[in-house]
């Protein structure tokens, strides 16, 4: 464990020195990417508070219909409380949504993995065959306890 750590922490160092070198090299090498740089600074300060305003401030997320959602200035959080669970899961049964909410999991935790440069050896292919397997047995309605 102490040496995964170590392996993150050495990574986090890693992409932090070479975004700095990057941004070093490909940001401020001439006064034309400068330009380009500030401006882009510029109309993202200028948009950031206008998204959250909609986003948050103004948003409804107490609509009881369509309409009221219609007349509102912002987002309709309403509309995403009351299906999030179709939006995240689909058609699945409710009984049965574990299944895809574990793959996810899954996939999440191999995608991180794979970032680390410690385990960027035979182990990293055989651990995403072995996750691939698990996630298709799960979403093809295989229970795990038939694959051990």
């Amino acid at each position: 464990m102490r040496t995964l750590l170590s392996s993150l922490f050495k990574s986090f160092l890693f992409y932090i020195s070479s975004s700095l070198k990057l941004s070093k090299k490909c940001v401020l090498s001439s006064p034309i990417n400068m330009i380009m740089t500030l401006f882009l600074i510029y109309m993202i300060s200028k948009f950031i508070p206008i998204i959250f305003d909609w986003l948050f401030f103004k948003a409804n997320f107490s609509a009881k219909s369509a309409q009221e959602c219609i007349v509102s200035e912002g987002a309709c959080w309403a509309f995403i409380m009351d299906k999030y669970r179709l939006i995240l899961f689909g058609i699945y049964p409710y009984d049965e949504q574990w299944r895809p909410l574990l793959s996810s999991v899954i996939l999440i935790f191999l995608i991180i993995f794979s970032g680390i440069r410690y385990v960027w050896n035979l182990l990293l292919p055989l651990l995403w065959v072995i996750g691939l397997i698990i996630v298709a047995g799960l979403m093809w309605g295989v229970y795990l306890i038939y694959l051990m």
